[in-house]
């Protein structure tokens, strides 16, 4: 009878737990169907690739015609479709910060025409304009100008025609790799970037490399244990994107926390082991 029991409280919980989960999806769908016309999804990608990939409710609020509240709503939609990732600031408040999981083509000749296509004509497009075989749903949004459920829709078309694989990486979340990838030595680069696409670029292994890690350390703790892309790119004569991504590098790694600089209405990186400044001073 116990056992029964525990069974049955689990299943309610189990209920409850997705019955809050779809209300306050469909809570998020509707302020997105009443707010479209003020900033669509792509509109918002867009907005985050030319600012380091990351924004805060208050940014896309002043970007766009949004509301504060509508904004967070938004962001908070896009982070649950799995299009983006969510921060909270270190210094405990519950405001989040949110980045673009990978950057996203910014040609002007997109959106492309998605009506009509065949699955392989979809995958000669989605090549055309990235530079891997990997596919993000920020990126079928940009890339044919469709909203996250559509994007999310027709990878389940692509996935189910065998044109995509569904993979998975060291945190269970899915992956989306073309098919072709399996049996073609180079994926199909795009042309020429669009001169607003330039930061796009995926840096090669070796330059990802080039700043040590002792390096950026040094630089933190000489500045109160705070970094931001443009401080390193100054201090250390490198790119600005070779800046971005030793910083998210670390991050991942736990040296760094990101939090936000609300005077300044910008993202930075806090050093995590606080003693090390300590001993600086």
């Amino acid at each position: 009878m116990k056992v029964l029991a525990l069974v049955v409280l689990i299943g309610i919980i189990i209920f409850m737990v997705a019955l809050i989960y779809y209300a306050v999806k469909a809570h998020y769908q509707k302020v997105y169907n009443d707010t479209k016309h003020k900033a669509t999804d792509a509109d918002i990608f867009k907005i985050m690739a030319q600012s380091n990939n990351f924004i805060t409710e208050k940014q896309l609020a002043t970007a766009t015609d949004l509301t504060e509240k509508e904004a967070t709503s938004r962001l908070a939609y896009l982070a649950m479709s799995g299009a983006l990732r969510r921060y909270y600031d270190a210094n405990g408040s519950m405001k989040g910060v949110y980045q673009l999981i990978e950057r996203v083509p910014l040609f002007d000749s997109l959106p492309a025409e998605l009506f009509g296509l065949s699955e392989d004509e979809i995958i000669s497009v989605i090549l055309s304009h990235v530079n891997d075989y990997q596919i993000t749903i920020a990126e079928l949004v940009v890339i044919f100008g469709i909203n996250v459920l559509d994007a999310k829709a027709l990878l389940r078309r692509l996935t189910k025609a065998k044109k995509v694989n569904v993979l998975y990486n060291q945190s269970f979340q899915q992956i989306y790799v073309i098919n072709q990838s399996l049996h073609t030595a180079a994926p199909v680069l795009r042309k020429l970037p669009a001169k607003k696409d330039k930061l796009s670029l995926e840096l090669s292994q070796q330059q990802k490399i080039k700043i040590p890690d002792a390096a950026m350390l040094k630089l933190a703790i000489e500045h109160d244990g705070r970094l931001t892309p443009t401080l390193v790119c100054v201090k250390l004569q490198v790119s600005m994107d070779e800046a971005k991504l030793k910083l998210e590098n670390l991050h991942e790694q736990g040296v760094f926390e990101v939090a936000i600089d609300e005077q300044n209405a910008m993202i930075e990186y806090q050093i995590r082991d606080r003693s090390l400044l300590d001993k600086a001073d």
